[in-house]
């Protein structure tokens, strides 16, 4: 069984660089053909690398039951691509409007005992005034299926909120 699933892969293969080379040989067409083919081939790739804002705001809301405002700006955002088991670990910093600090604040409930951690994810980065507060919150994840843990540091006097977690 190992013998024919190689020579069909090779095959496979054989025939779509047979099949390149031939549409290749059609002029611009050709070379069109191939290029939009490979752009759109590369662009879930890109994106699986580098996600987009959507990524992280549905992320959190699966994860954590958190709502990040739609008028939330994104400072910094950071993920790494899931391993083989699907671990994974993301952070963003954004900055909110006043009411809209007040309102993701009122989601996030008790605060953890001791002060947030103002490097996590590129915050200590965003932070102008010199000896802003930084409250920290531990969550755990929304679903019980789901493990993992979320840091949340928010700097209220800048308007900061910087969310962290590892999905695993």
């Amino acid at each position: 069984m190992d013998g024919f699933f190689l020579v069909f892969a090779v095959g496979v293969l054989l025939l779509g660089v047979l099949c390149l080379v031939a549409i290749w040989r059609n002029g611009r067409l050709g070379k069109a053909i191939i290029g939009l083919a490979a752009a759109g081939l590369a662009w879930p790739v890109y994106q699986a690398v580098y996600p987009p804002e959507k990524f992280y705001v549905e992320a959190i809301k699966d994860f954590a039951n958190l709502t990040i405002p739609a008028n939330a700006v994104f400072l910094n955002k950071e993920a790494s691509y899931p391993d083989f088991t699907g671990d994974y670990s993301a952070c963003f910093v954004v900055r909110l409007t006043p009411a809209a600090m007040a309102e993701f604040t009122k989601q996030l409930g008790k605060r953890q005992e001791g002060e947030g951690n103002a490097g996590d994810c590129g915050l200590s980065r965003q932070i102008k005034v010199r000896g802003a507060k930084v409250v920290g919150y531990d969550r755990q994840p929304w679903s019980a299926s789901d493990s993992g843990m979320i840091t949340i540091n928010v700097v209220p006097s800048e308007n900061l909120v910087s969310v962290s977690w590892t999905q695993a």
